[in-house]
């Protein structure tokens, strides 16, 4: 039996830079010539945990500036330029609503500070009454570590085996299984496939 379904947002609740070339795009808005993508890369994977965690991505503008000797406006955010390219998904709209009617709902969602405000204020999330919102930034642990995972347990009430997970990275899915909870992949490579995989199993589940 189900009792909750956890939903990830990025790649899964809305389509984000998961498996496309967004955060490239990002670096050369901002001045950096495609021969120094690589280091960009490397730069960013420097921060690439704590982003998910307490570090706000604008607050690492002046080592950016700096590090590749750009000229970036004080009003420019990094965080609204990679939001802006981010668009709804509403292929995973019905599967939502479907779940919705027959069980409490939530997101699990590793997310950087002040991101989920934004999302919501541009209305890129799918209108969903949520029973709880775990957000990484929030709760300062993230996917795939077990403690959010049992923070998010907590906040469902009930037990491991009656979760079911929805996400689009094979790590966090395993990190929850090891957690006892049921888990199904959405492939963030085929929207509008997965959108219709993923209510068919709803519908079998729930």
């Amino acid at each position: 039996m189900i009792s909750f379904v956890y939903f990830d947002v990025g790649g899964v609740a809305i389509r984000d830079s998961s498996h496309t070339t967004m955060w490239n795009q990002v670096a050369l808005d901002l001045g950096i010539p495609q021969s120094r993508l690589p280091e960009w890369k490397v730069f960013n994977q420097k921060y690439a945990y704590s982003f998910c965690i307490d570090r706000d991505i604008d607050s690492i503008l002046p080592e950016l500036a700096s590090t590749f000797s750009l000229q970036i406006p004080p009003s420019y955010s990094m965080l609204e330029n990679l939001v802006d390219r981010f668009s709804p998904n509403p292929s995973i709209v019905p599967a939502m609503q479907f779940a919705q009617q027959r069980t409490r709902v939530g997101l699990l969602t590793d997310m950087f500070p002040r991101m989920f405000t934004m999302l919501e204020q541009k209305n890129l999330l799918p209108s969903i009454q949520w029973d709880c919102v775990i957000d990484s930034s929030q709760v300062r642990v993230r996917k795939p570590e077990k403690e959010i995972f049992t923070i998010a347990q907590n906040h469902a009430g009930v037990p491991a085996d009656q979760i079911l997970f929805i996400d689009n990275q094979q790590n966090n899915l395993d990190a929850a299984k090891a957690c006892g909870w049921n888990t199904l992949h959405y492939d963030s490579t085929q929207y509008e496939e997965s959108g219709k995989r993923v209510l068919l199993s709803l519908q079998e589940l729930l």
